[in-house]
């Protein structure tokens, strides 16, 4: 503790802060290739560093795009009437951008969704901000994409449903599962599966090693995929092979 406090600070490069006169909140902040960041969230605000997009209201999807000194880039909001927000971002092999969020809107050029509260949203950005393509995915329940990763043949994002594109959910009454997508680089879905137990799971992040996906997040089930030993609202470790088949689960 003595020697953390004698410690100096880092030096600070720059500092600024981003938004409108109402509430943006970021969820992601991530490097680029040319050495600045790209940052992703949601805003509420309509002025300040937000482009007034008069057609889509609440929450909106925000992502911005900094230099190497916090100066923007470029920013761009998306959205409809209802809630959306930017969950991660991944930088493509073309200079563009992957957006995970989510949404509930079907209006202000929002894809059409399967209903229910709330769907999984993925946007192709090109380098410039510009929309490319957008996806929907889930079903009737709760759907949220917390993490996306690119394999060498697609991406891989989580969600939780039971029905519309994503299957198997083992939860009854509403509660959730951890489930993984598999989609192309064009979006297209390849597989979805879903894991847990009868109560809660949920899915939070990815690592792909040595052909292994490794995926963790919470659970509260002793059932289906979770060893009988957990306890309420334990820490999850899931291994999947190449093809989201469990090698273990604890």
């Amino acid at each position: 503790t003595g020697i953390a406090a004698q410690s100096p600070l880092p030096p600070t490069q720059w500092a600024y802060h981003y938004g409108g006169s109402s509430v943006d909140i970021p969820f992601v902040i991530k490097f680029t290739n040319d050495g600045g960041t790209i940052v992703g969230g949601y805003t509420d605000s309509k002025d300040g560093d937000i482009d007034a997009h008069t057609p889509r209201e609440y929450w909106d999807l925000w992502v911005a795009k900094l230099d190497r000194c916090g100066t923007i880039q470029w920013e761009q909001s998306f959205g409809g009437t209802g809630y959306e927000s930017a969950r991660d971002i991944v930088q493509t092999s073309d200079g563009g951008y992957m957006v995970l969020g989510e949404t509930n809107s079907t209006d202000g050029g929002v894809v059409a969704g399967f209903g229910g509260t709330k769907d999984i949203w993925l946007l192709k950005l090109g380098a410039a901000g510009n929309l490319v393509w957008q996806k929907r995915y889930g079903g009737t329940g709760l759907d949220i994409g917390n993490h996306i990763e690119i394999t060498s043949d697609g991406e891989i994002l989580i969600a939780d449903s039971n029905d519309g594109n994503i299957y198997g959910n083992h939860g009854t009454g509403g509660y959730t599962d951890g489930a993984l997508i598999k989609i192309t680089s064009s979006g297209a879905v390849q597989w979805s599966k879903c894991y847990g137990g009868s109560k809660n799971e949920e899915l939070f992040d990815i690592e792909i090693i040595n052909g292994k996906t490794y995926l963790a997040g919470f659970t509260n089930s002793v059932d289906g995929d979770i060893p009988p030993s957990q306890q309420n609202y334990d820490v999850w470790l899931l291994a999947l092979d190449a093809n989201g088949n469990k090698i273990f689960s604890k």
